[in-house]
């Protein structure tokens, strides 16, 4: 195979523990160029003194704020030379990718030139697979099965928009959507799209990227001979807040690819939800990690990214 050429961006926010391994496996990759740009978001810990110490030819570019992940990388994208790259390679800064990974997105990427973005099989530390590197197109369905947590049922694990990576392990193929853990883009793609949504802090974009892409007629290809390690959990310890986060992207990916009616009753399924969770915990004396969500419903169901 011919030598590809990639702009590789990592966006980085207090990785310090993780970004020199993250690194340090993108400079393994064979047959295929990576040219990377760090772009840090205003990190507060020694992430930016390991980039330049290990790595000091990285170009960063350090934001005076966190400016969340997609406009991050948009903002790296549009100041590149495209013209010298085939492709987007995005990988976050606790991802670690095998050394073959990037060949093998590239590859499937020559063999699928209708596919806008593709995504690898992505693995925990333990080796086991993660099944969020697939995710499921919102979907009103999507919203009230998790409301109710009917995904949890069996039978109904299909509806759990999270986990449908467990049902892709095996073979390549079109997914609904693939997760921004690990994603090659081809220029091509991204400039049909125009990048992600700036409206997207964390949590989200990916989806609405892929969706996006299939409007505009690209799939999303699931690509596993790309295999990679992620550590999960490092952008957001608190679960509290993770889970504040995350509902606020959901809110916003309703409110995007769902339209007016669907996306506003799909939120008040969503805030139903966790009224329940947060009510059954308070009714049992239990700790919850849903009272958070609750307190701040009014933040996180209008796609505002809660401090």
């Amino acid at each position: 195979m011919k030598a590809a050429r990639l702009l590789c961006v990592v966006v980085t926010h207090n990785n310090a523990a993780t970004i020199a391994r993250c690194l340090g496996a993108l400079t393994t990759q064979h047959e295929v160029e990576l040219d990377f740009c760090v772009v840090d978001n205003q990190s507060t810990d020694e992430t930016l003194a390991r980039i330049r110490q290990a790595f000091p030819a990285t170009v960063v570019q350090a934001n005076d704020a966190n400016v969340g992940f997609g406009r991050a990388v948009n903002d790296a994208v549009r100041v590149a030379a495209l013209d010298r790259y085939s492709h987007v390679l995005l990988v976050n800064p606790d991802a670690y990718l095998e050394a073959t990974a990037a060949r093998a997105l590239v590859e499937a990427s020559a063999a699928q030139p209708r596919w806008g973005a593709l995504g690898g099989l992505g693995l925990r530390e333990d080796g086991s697979v993660d099944p969020t590197s697939c995710l499921a197109r919102p979907s009103l369905r999507q919203a009230v099965s998790s409301a109710v947590a009917l995904h949890r049922w069996p039978g109904f694990r299909r509806l759990d928009s999270n986990r449908i990576g467990a049902v892709f392990v095996a073979q390549p193929g079109v997914v609904p959507a693939v997760a921004g853990s690990v994603v090659l883009i081809p220029i091509e793609a991204w400039r049909a799209v125009g990048g992600f949504d700036p409206a997207f802090f964390l949590y989200g974009e990916d989806v609405d990227l892929c969706c996006r892409l299939l409007q505009a007629g690209w799939a999303s290809g699931f690509v596993p001979d790309c295999r990679y390690v992620h550590a999960r959990g490092t952008s957001s310890p608190d679960p509290s807040m993770h889970e504040l986060r995350m509902l606020s992207g959901r809110a916003l990916l309703y409110r995007r690819q769902l339209g007016p009616l669907r996306g506003r009753i799909a939120i008040a399924a969503t805030v139903f939800g966790v009224g329940v969770r947060h009510f059954a915990a308070a009714v049992l004396r239990r700790r919850s990690r849903w009272t958070l969500s609750w307190q701040h419903r009014r933040v996180w169901r209008a796609g505002r990214w809660p401090g």
